[in-house]
């Protein structure tokens, strides 16, 4: 007989759903023109509304010796990660239909943790001590520790704390328990919404997963509600920020993962941007007040923001990810793009600016000629970004420890050549020189001595200063 004609033939009247307070859930069906009522629960829970058992095809009296016998086989299990469900019924008469019930039985079921959650908890925990992993649910306590063990989540009992328990101390209590408790067992939403809030007292940002109608008021609480989207009630979803569309635990721990190397190019990208434009603007600042002449124009600009530093940028950004960054504690929520960075953004913006002004003071005393100066500042202003983004690539710049090197970017190498060839046809090329130069004069290697040599040692050789400054960022990593 299917699914559906069972419940064709034996019709349900009433159903009176589960809930955290009751712990049961029953069902009034219609069977042999009677009414039976039948219900659902946590052994412990159902044993205490059970005044009889059905044994041996007989109905005899549940006694407290009986009682204790099931629940010590159902701890055994439980101590082996089954989860027990207890089943009884009864005819419906007058009383409360979950009273005075008949046990029938009970249940153990399996629901071991996948591989990659296990590995996913592996990586949280490299965190470092600045990350804690709470595992709270409603099941036995000996069946969550048997599951917590295998996910390395406690080793013993005294990192298993009940609701019970709980309801026993205050937040401060709690708050210290917390430092050493990783399991909570036969929790309430009450229970969970408190454990968030004790968390976020202790200055944790907050991350909580759930499922149910009874998780809602712990997922709307904590500072990131994730909710499952495969067997998440509508309710959870509505409370949380997030919704695991394929209800796995290491997603999470992959969505933290890519979250963290998204801020870090983001971090790169306006660290890179804002030395170019610092560094620009200082070196036409300080060259155009001591000499009263603009070393660059705005085709001059405009070629270093819109085709060199644009490629830098997006090649910064494509680069791969750096596994490396899990290892780091979690950054703080008052951090901003410029914490623990601004020092090194300022540094390399005035060695830049350094190396331009510099360029141009040697570049005219050497040409004796403002153009062929104002060429030379402006190869090096063009080329010196293709230098210092490899600064803010160096592990050291995201990172003050000694973790593995960043993963190389093949896509900043490239973007580097093709900046640095695309620099030397703006000068050299005839025609484009013109335009990109605002000179009257046409340059040619084989046409211009100084040109050819001259000022391709002077411009180069002027951003050694950079190139020495990025070693000398790697060297005190």
């Amino acid at each position: 007989m299917s699914e559906i004609e069972y419940r064709e033939k034996y019709l349900r009247v009433l159903e009176v759903p589960f809930d955290s307070d009751r712990k049961l859930m029953s069902t009034v069906n219609h069977v042999d023109k009677q009414e039976f009522v039948y219900t659902k629960a946590a052994l412990n829970q159902l044993l205490m509304q059970c005044n009889w058992i059905y044994l041996n095809n007989e109905i005899v009296p549940l006694t407290e010796a009986m009682k204790e016998e099931i629940q010590e086989e159902a701890l055994d299990l439980s101590s082996q990660a089954l989860r027990v469900l207890a089943f009884a019924f009864k005819k419906k008469d007058q009383q409360e239909i979950e009273t005075n019930l008949i046990f029938l039985g009970a249940v153990e079921m399996i629901d071991p943790p996948r591989p990659e959650a296990v590995e996913a908890v592996r990586k949280a925990h490299e965190v470092g001590n600045r990350v804690i992993m709470i595992m709270i649910t409603g099941d036995h306590k000996a069946t969550v520790l048997a599951i917590a063990k295998e996910l390395r989540l406690a080793v013993s009992e005294a990192n298993v704390l009940s609701g019970h328990q709980t309801d026993k101390m205050d937040n401060h209590k709690l708050q210290e328990k917390l430092r050493d408790v990783s399991v909570f067992a036969r929790v309430n939403p009450d229970h969970k919404t408190r454990i968030v809030e004790c968390l976020q007292s202790m200055n944790y940002v907050v991350s909580m997963t759930g499922d149910g109608v009874n998780d809602a008021p712990s997922l709307s609480k904590a500072d990131i509600g994730v909710a499952m989207g495969i067997t998440g009630t509508d309710v959870s979803k509505e409370a949380a920020n997030i919704i695991l569309q394929d209800d796995n635990f290491s997603t999470i721990i992959r969505g933290v993962e890519e979250g963290r190397n998204v801020y870090h190019k983001i971090k790169r990208v306006i660290a890179f941007d804002s030395i170019a434009q610092l560094a620009n603007v200082l070196a036409f600042i300080i060259i155009s007040v001591i000499t009263k002449i603009k070393p660059f124009d705005s085709v001059n600009i405009l070629w270093f923001n819109l085709v060199i530093e644009t490629l830098m940028s997006i090649s910064i950004g494509l680069g791969n990810n750096d596994n490396g960054l899990m290892l780091e504690k979690p950054r703080s929520k008052k951090e901003t793009f410029f914490t623990n960075s601004l020092v090194t953004i300022l540094y390399l913006a005035f060695v830049t600016a350094a190396t331009v002004i510099g360029t141009f003071f040697i570049g005219k005393n050497i040409f004796h000629n403002i153009e062929d100066a104002k060429i030379a500042t402006i190869l090096v202003m063009a080329c010196s970004p293709v230098i210092f983004a490899f600064a803010i690539q160096l592990p050291n710049y995201r990172i003050k420890t000694h973790y593995n090197v960043a993963p190389t970017n093949y896509y900043l190498l490239g973007a580097s050549l093709i900046a640095l060839i695309l620099n030397f046809l703006m000068v050299y090329t005839p025609g484009l020189n013109l335009f990109f130069l605002t000179t009257t004069k046409e340059y040619k290697f084989d046409t211009s001595p100084l040109l050819s040599w001259q000022m391709t040692v002077v411009s180069l050789g002027m951003m050694v200063l950079p190139l020495f400054n990025v070693i000398r960022i790697w060297c005190i990593s």
